[in-house]
């Protein structure tokens, strides 16, 4: 895994190897940020989907965390 001070908002990202197929995609931050502040809709409809998808990704991380830690027979996962 290789840690890099790159990405689309400048931030810390990781680079590592997908286990399946995968997409990827690159912004122009700036400019993102610039049709997000002339368009409340697009700015809300991005906002909404990132948020859906980190929400999905801490649902499985969660999932995945109780099956490695959780004591046996603790109960169902919701």
């Amino acid at each position: 895994m290789v840690v890099a001070r790159t990405g689309v908002f400048g931030a810390l990202t990781t680079r590592n190897s997908a286990a399946g197929p995968m997409r990827a995609y690159g912004f122009d931050a700036a400019a993102v940020r610039e049709l997000c502040g002339n368009d409340p809709e697009l700015d809300h409809a991005l906002l909404t989907h990132v948020a859906g998808v980190i929400a999905d990704r801490l649902g499985s991380a969660r999932v995945r965390l109780l099956d490695l830690y959780a004591p046996h027979g603790a109960g169902e996962v919701p």
